[in-house]
């Protein structure tokens, strides 16, 4: 689920309802969508007071129900204006938090350094095929991305090899907590926090296993 900077957090609600992959926890329909509008924004669709007045004042012996129709034109047309704000604002937003990142600068390296770093990434795929994601030595598929990476700022095999690797291990400990086994699970959280430091997923996980 897209996460909105902290300018942007009062929405950040009715867009995760919005996109809620049940439909059943979507909103049922633009009237509910703009009551939560309203109700975080503070706004109304109702005429304004300084309008009615006016009304009054320029029309005295108006009748009562044109005077209702004339709230519920203005009615209407505030809550179209609110709904297209407020489509327009979380339209933005999500293409916005939808695009994709930009690609990290690769730097160039020399060709001895491209050789070194063609080795270690051999030695990551062994690490990997023998499920030896991460540990408390430098003998780990993510060890060696690091060092990649400490030789090549931006290395994509790298770059996505650690993304890969992260993924696998988020699903190691939540199978360990599910397990009971949280005991594994601490010391597996503790270890990938020292090469993914302030991850939000492992602080999840982290309140999970009782840390």
């Amino acid at each position: 689920m897209p996460e909105l900077p902290a300018a942007l957090a009062w929405l950040q609600p009715m867009l995760d309802k919005l996109l809620a992959k049940d439909p059943d926890d979507r909103y049922s329909s633009a009237g509910e969508l703009l009551d939560d509008i309203e109700r975080v924004s503070g706004t109304t669709t109702s005429v304004s007071s300084d309008a009615t007045v006016t009304q009054k004042s320029v029309l005295p012996s108006a009748k009562p129900a044109l005077s209702g129709k004339l709230q519920k034109i203005g009615k209407k047309k505030g809550m179209v204006a609110v709904a297209a704000a407020a489509l327009i604002v979380l339209t933005t937003v999500v293409t916005w938090k939808l695009l994709p990142e930009p690609a990290p600068e690769i730097a160039p390296v020399d060709e001895a350094t491209a050789q070194e770093i063609e080795k270690l990434l051999e030695t990551a795929g062994i690490f990997v095929e023998m499920d030896d994601l991460i540990d408390a030595g430098p003998t780990n598929a993510v060890n060696m991305y690091m060092r990649i990476l400490e030789k090549q700022k931006g290395n994509p095999a790298a770059t996505q090899g650690m993304k890969s690797a992260l993924e696998q291990i988020l699903v190691d400990i939540k199978s360990l907590i599910d397990a009971g086994d949280k005991q594994a699970a601490q010391n597996l959280i503790q270890l990938s926090e020292y090469y993914f430091p302030d991850n939000k997923k492992l602080a999840g996980l982290r309140k999970q296993a009782g840390l």
